[in-house]
């Protein structure tokens, strides 16, 4: 498989060892210095691109890149305003997508945990919240992550109706407090707290290696599909 990187900074790099180590080769490494040359990404030099940019790059990329009728992998967040416009746009160049606010393996399953864990807490008498840290380069906040947590929780607790960051004045939002530190890859925290005790579930990443490996495995997936696709359908594929 030929894959483009677009985003070719820490990422990127880790995503260009795993693909090597898979046996893929990279047909371009796109990043500020040569934005341009994302034009020349086409289907005869590509089979897959992968996306890890920041918000205010990604639909553009995205648009250039299905246009030429190329399936993408995009794990940039904070764009998700567009995501209608984008599947109709693959959608007319027959083409395919799969986009995910985080493609770690690890990640998935802690959603599938949150998700279950609301299930057996909502109507006991907790308070709900979510932490979410990451790295100071991060752009978005809260991050496209703790959106999902968020959505998980949403999906049980009826009562809520969106989020609210760094504050805790609406009662019909989930609280999510996002902080950024230095080399910081990624923590989330969901808790459910009360005047007697608290219950956590936590996911930390050690390194970015768990979310390039997702990026890879949902790209050999699309790879020779059309339509668009969830990481999470992608993995529950994978495992069998």
């Amino acid at each position: 498989m030929r894959a483009a990187i677009i985003g070719y900074g820490k990422m990127g790099r880790m995503i260009e060892s795993i693909l090597s180590e898979r046996g893929h080769s990279v047909s371009f490494k796109i990043n500020e210095e040569n934005a341009s040359e994302i034009h020349l990404v086409l289907p005869e030099n590509t089979d897959v691109c992968i996306e890890f940019t920041h918000p205010e790059a990604a639909v553009a990329n995205l648009s250039i890149l299905i246009n030429n009728g190329l399936p993408v992998v995009c794990g940039t967040t904070g764009w998700y305003d567009r995501l209608e416009e984008i599947h109709h746009l693959v959608e007319k160049k027959n083409t395919s997508l799969v986009t995910a606010s985080n493609f770690s393996i690890g990640v998935n399953l802690f959603f599938e945990a949150a998700r279950q864990l609301a299930a057996l807490m909502h109507g006991s008498g907790y308070a709900v919240r979510i932490n979410e840290s990451h790295h100071t380069e991060k752009k978005d906040a809260p991050s496209g992550t703790a959106i999902t947590l968020s959505e998980e929780v949403r999906s049980v607790y009826s009562e809520f109706e969106g989020f609210q960051l760094n504050a805790e004045e609406l009662p019909n939002k989930i609280p999510v407090y996002a902080y950024r530190i230095p080399d910081e890859p990624g923590t989330h925290e969901l808790i459910f707290r009360n005047e007697i005790d608290e219950i956590m579930l936590r996911h930390v990443a050690f390194n970015r290696k768990g979310f390039a490996m997702g990026a890879v495995i949902a790209a050999e997936y699309i790879h020779n599909k059309k339509g668009i696709f969830h990481i999470r359908d992608i993995l529950k594929s994978i495992a069998g």
